[in-house]
């Protein structure tokens, strides 16, 4: 199997989330006062001439995005290492029983099964 086709392709995407990227992180330029259209902004970075970048919006709400997301990565990171941490400790109950007295129903079936052939034989 020859994968050689998908490598255009990859730099393709390569380089299209790469003005995508360029483009997103900026401040969004202005003609006038009107925001430009996303169209004619990707062609003019495309050329290599972009336009000039807009103004700052929004920079008092930065610190607040900045903690949130923090928080969230934080709390992420704590399940992971809590999980990891019961995993390690003392083992796992087994996740067959049930609370009839050990016994999975799998266990169970069998256990008829070999009596059923038992006495069948």
């Amino acid at each position: 199997m020859d994968d050689d086709g998908n490598l255009p392709l990859a730099f393709l995407l390569l380089g299209a989330g790469a003005v995508c990227a360029f483009m997103a992180l900026r401040p969004w330029p202005q003609s006038g006062n009107k925001p430009i259209q996303p169209g004619a902004y990707a062609v003019d970075v495309l050329k290599g001439t972009p336009p000039p970048a807009g103004p700052q919006v929004g920079g008092s709400e930065v610190p607040l995005i900045e903690t949130g997301l923090v928080t969230l990565f934080t709390i992420w990171a704590l399940s992971k290492v809590g999980g990891w941490l019961s995993g390690i400790g003392g083992g796992a109950a087994p996740a067959t029983s049930d609370e009839t007295g050990g016994e999975s129903e799998i266990e169970q079936n069998v256990e008829g099964d070999v009596t059923d052939l038992e006495a069948a034989g």
